[in-house]
């Protein structure tokens, strides 16, 4: 039959189904055969159970646009990618951690777990830190000296450089620690 995800819990493991007739099914999340959450709207295939009010084995239901083209073209594809959950919280693999280790102040790990915004934001600010600290220095050797222009460049694209760095590394802890669902307490 196909329906759709009328409301899933994350706490209880279970959640309803309801198809076009109106008829309702209850499901836990052991019968969800994907790989990503189930998650409210999200149109399903599934079996009714031997009781006709549970349903099993439900799988995400292909659209007739996606048989045809052979493409998910679903809004929740970011969502349901293999990095981030539905309740955004980080899945525990190695390459958003890696980026973070080698990338941490461009902020490029931000585009990997789905978060553009603040992944622009942190680009930005680490272009425009470094482009503040090179001024600087193009000023000291311009004019021979150090002006109040030269300390107030040097100044604030030292502290953004600053915040960069220590916001990589709280970011990069804080992957670690739920990639091995490590306790808050146990680190510091």
């Amino acid at each position: 039959m196909k329906g759709k995800i009328l409301n899933y819990s994350i706490q209880s493991n279970s959640g309803i189904i309801t198809c076009d007739d109106g008829s309702r099914y209850s499901f836990v999340s052991s019968e969800w055969k994907e790989e990503c959450f189930p998650e409210k709207g999200v149109v399903v295939d599934f079996g009714i159970g031997a009781d006709n009010s549970t349903a099993r084995d439900i799988f995400k239901a292909l659209e007739s646009n996606q048989i045809k083209n052979g493409t998910n073209n679903s809004n929740t594809d970011l969502i349901n990618s293999e990095y981030v959950t539905p309740d955004r919280r980080l899945k525990r693999c190695w390459k958003p951690i890696l980026l973070c280790f080698f990338l941490g102040m461009t902020g490029v790990y931000h585009f990997a777990i789905g978060e553009d915004k603040r992944g622009m934001m942190k680009l930005f600010l680490f272009f425009a830190s470094n482009l503040l600290l090179c001024v600087s220095q193009i000023m000291r050797i311009v004019t021979h000296d150090e002006n109040d222009a030269f300390y107030v460049c040097s100044f604030y694209g030292f502290i953004a450089f600053v915040y960069l760095f220590v916001n990589s590394i709280c970011h990069f802890v804080m992957m670690l620690r739920e990639k091995y669902k490590i306790k808050k307490d146990s680190f510091f």
